[in-house]
């Protein structure tokens, strides 16, 4: 547990990757409502400044995927994403939170 803990404070040294934890001390969130996972698909933009595609939110569930893309739909998720972004640590605290507990197991 202990390796695997460093490993994600390793990758979360890349440019293109983010580790942010969401603590337990949060409590109960707004994401635990929503459709379990999602993702929010933006892609980027063409030459005159407008996306080539809209955004679109995908849940992945167990009998098959959803796909949503009308506009208050995505603001939803949206919502809930900049919540739960709000609430967790910043990528300073939430590195040495898991460095704290992969110490923890390592020493154990």
């Amino acid at each position: 547990m202990a390796e695997q803990l460093y490993q994600i404070n390793e990758v979360g040294k890349q440019p293109n990757v983010t580790v942010r934890v969401l603590p337990f001390s949060a409590g109960m969130h707004r994401a635990e409502m929503a459709n379990g996972a999602f993702t929010i698909l933006e892609f980027p933009e063409n030459g005159s400044g407008r996306q080539t595609e809209p955004t679109i939110l995908y849940s992945d569930g167990l009998t098959g995927a959803l796909y949503l893309d009308k506009p208050q739909e995505v603001d939803a998720y949206a919502s809930v994403w900049a919540s739960i972004k709000a609430a967790c640590l910043s990528e300073a605290q939430s590195r040495k939170l898991i460095t704290s507990i992969a110490e923890e197991y390592a020493s154990s």
